[in-house]
């Protein structure tokens, strides 16, 4: 793509997001913190409106229709708008959704990605910039994921997992991580990708070529090619050179164009993670990623393997989960088929 085109492609882009935003009828906040720099909320967008902007040569949302909205005949689909503030203020953000519709902002699309997409947008009246990501249509497993809902921890045994995780996870549709498999097969968010290799890839949050952990806190994916993997259960024995390589190839690549050292690197892997598909995020020490529960070092998943191959088959894991989890409500199924 010329730059011309590709200049062509962005703002039609932001047109697209802009009519969206223009066309959003807000309905229930799914999250809005106390630190004010986060709001989510799920509301409606007439289906002529996802329509028209799938028709474009640079789309902008999906166009597929959510089950019970109108398609291309009328009606309303389902849309969860995030706006998250890019540096810190502690203004209600939620004016930028109406600002950005009426056209007084400026807006550059990042990414698209099947239902994602992903924009920066500047607010005249606000003094940062904001980070939105517009998700439409929206399932409901979408409309979980950016609600706020009370967390359950529990210890996860090698048969809590094998009666509650693992047929929660093999229940999951493929369509579901169709966006991780366009970053896999590289026909989406390329301008993203660090690098590849046989087995993973390593993609940004932003732009690859504005990756720089000195002005802005670091967070990467490295997305690894075998589906098979889909959680570090699955990890083995004969994984460890697998993850060595990944960790040696971002170790040198963090160096060469950052001269930043592992020591100021924290790799890790979720569990549970967010998807089903094994994944390990990388960031910086900065105060803006903070360490989680959920968060499991690569380099103990490592030396966890090279103690015993089987470890993550058979060991007890702290989980961390919404209180609306399927796989917790499995858990306190079988907890009380166990007193019975």
């Amino acid at each position: 793509m010329d730059t011309a085109t590709a200049s062509d492609a962005a703002a039609s882009a932001a047109v697209a997001v802009e009519g969206l935003l223009a066309e959003f009828e807000p309905g229930r906040v799914l999250a809005h913190p106390a630190d004010g720099l986060t709001y989510a909320v799920l509301g409606s967008v007439a289906s002529a409106v996802t329509q028209h902007t799938a028709a474009g040569a640079s789309t902008a949302v999906a166009g597929a229709t959510s089950p019970g909205g109108g398609g291309a005949g009328g009606g309303n689909d389902q849309a969860v708008v995030v706006v998250k503030s890019l540096r810190p203020n502690k203004k209600d953000i939620a004016g930028v959704i109406s600002q950005a519709a009426a056209g007084t902002c400026s807006i550059d699309v990042s990414a698209v990605n099947q239902e994602y997409t992903f924009a920066d947008v500047t607010v005249p009246a606000f003094p940062s910039r904001f980070g939105v990501t517009i998700v439409c249509p929206c399932l409901p497993h979408h409309v979980e994921k950016f609600t706020d809902t009370p967390r359950v921890l529990f210890r996860e045994t090698r048969a809590v997992y094998e009666r509650c995780t693992l047929p929660w996870i093999e229940s999951q549709p493929a369509d579901k991580v169709q966006w991780l498999v366009n970053m896999l097969e590289q026909t989406k968010e390329q301008d993203r990708l660090l690098f590849q290799r046989p087995q993973f890839l390593l993609y940004a949050y932003q732009p690859a070529e504005t990756v720089d952990p000195h002005k802005t806190p670091l967070h990467l994916l490295c997305l690894f090619r075998d589906l098979a993997l889909r959680t570090i259960r699955d990890l083995r024995g004969c994984h460890i050179e697998l993850l060595r390589a990944f960790r040696a190839d971002l170790y040198e690549h963090a160096r060469e164009q950052w001269s930043l050292r592992p020591e100021r690197m924290r790799v890790f892997f979720h569990y549970h993670p967010t998807f089903t598909a094994l994944h390990c995020h990388v960031t910086d020490l900065s105060d803006n990623c903070p360490t989680k529960l959920k968060d499991v070092l690569l380099d103990d998943v490592i030396d966890n393997l090279e103690a015993d191959g089987a470890h993550y088959e058979n060991a007890t894991l702290p989980v961390m989960l919404r209180e609306t989890s399927p796989v917790w409500t499995s858990y306190n199924q079988m907890k009380q088929s166990a007193r019975e």
